[in-house]
Formats: structure tokens, sequence, C-alpha cells
């Protein structure tokens, strides 16, 4: 399952450069589209990396996802112009997808994890492109805010982290 296969992937990568992050991103989504229904939406936050532009990566990711059936619907970019982005796909045909301007994508927690994704998304991105009941899958699912929001707005919350120290 996708779940063994980004573990397995994310130990191989220990160190090595964005292209190959990407990459990994990729295929855990590949990955995980085998299961997808059609018409289920992805949703990625993708932040701010030194000064590398992240319009490319978000290019190459589509060219990569779309040979799968995952096709891109939108994407927008925040702060810096090129730094940082929210980007919808979907399982089947691409979907015209309105993605509104946000203050602000990562915040730190309390803990200080930084890439705990800003509320605001993620309501946009549960109340609009989900129905209750639905299942919300976050691969990278860090302290857990993204299953912490699908249970309070009733939907099922299923996530992978393979940092101990953020599981709550």
């Amino acid at each position: 399952d996708y779940k063994s296969h980004f573990i397995e992937k994310l130990h191989i990568l220990k160190g090595e450069d964005k292209q190959d992050y990407v990459n990994l991103v990729a295929d855990v989504l590949i990955s995980a589209s085998k299961q997808l229904e059609n018409n289920s939406k992805v949703i990625l936050v993708i932040g701010r990396y030194g000064d590398v532009s992240i319009e490319p990566i978000i290019l190459n990711l589509a060219d990569k996802l779309s040979k799968v059936g995952i096709n891109l619907c939108g994407y927008k970019m925040f702060n810096k112009g090129d730094h940082e982005s929210v980007v919808v796909f979907n399982k089947g045909e691409s979907q015209q997808v309105f993605i509104p301007t946000f203050t602000e994508l990562q915040v730190y927690d309390k803990v200080g994890f930084f890439g705990k994704i800003n509320n605001e998304i993620l309501d946009w991105a549960i109340n609009n492109l989900t129905v209750e009941g639905d299942l919300i899958v976050d691969p990278f699912a860090g302290a857990g805010n993204t299953l912490k929001r699908a249970n309070q707005l009733n939907r099922r919350g299923l996530g992978v982290e393979l940092n101990p120290k953020y599981i709550d």
C-alpha cells in the first residue's frame, strides 16, 4: 500500500536534493492514486525551499501525475510570488478550481513544528472539495492538524508521519 511505499522511499531519500523530494511526492501520489476514486481531489501546500522557484516544480509534478490520470486543476502563488503555493489536482478530468487568497500558508505550532498548514486552507479545502463522511488522507501528517480538522468537520482522516516527536 502507499504507506509502506512512502516509508521505504523516504528512508532512501535522506540528504537528497529537492528534485528527488518532488519525485518522492509524485511516487507517493501515484501509488495512492490506485486507491482513489474518480474525482478525488489532491491538495498540496508547497512551501519555500531557499531560492528555488516552485512553479517549475509544480509543472513537473503535474506532468508526472497526468500520466496516471491525476490532472492539475489549478495553483495559486503566495508571498514572494514563486516560493509558496496551494495546488489542486483531480483524479480524472481536470476541473477548474478557484483557490482563494490566504494570509499565510504554513504556521509554527506551539512545539515549534514548521509546516503546519493554516486552518484557513484546511477549512476551505475540506468544506469546498469534500462532503461529510469523505476520507481525507494526509501522507505527510506532521502534527496531525489536517486529521484534526477533518474530524472536526465530520470527515474521516488517515495520516502517515515518520517522525514520532510530532505525533499526538
